[in-house]
């Protein structure tokens, strides 16, 4: 389990794990659990498109200084 601080994913470019980017978190991006106040998902405005794109927390592999990887297989479109 990844234990972080909100601050700690605001900003950063979001990739899976075949290295294609995805988006960049602010904090309009984020769906927050109502009964403990976990964060849920991710929501990301897709760089070259429109197209949202919704991570499962869990799908979370890897926050770095400046990028957080996830797992491409968890992607919802």
């Amino acid at each position: 389990m990844i234990v972080l601080c909100l601050n700690d994913l605001l900003g950063k470019l979001v990739i899976d794990t075949h290295g294609n980017k995805l988006g960049k978190i602010d904090n309009r991006d984020i769906i927050i659990e109502n009964h403990y106040g976990e964060i849920e998902s991710l929501i990301l405005h897709h760089i070259t498109s429109s197209e949202a794109v919704i991570i499962p927390f869990g799908g979370i592999k890897e926050v770095g200084s400046s990028v957080v990887v996830v797992d491409s297989k968890l992607r919802i479109n």
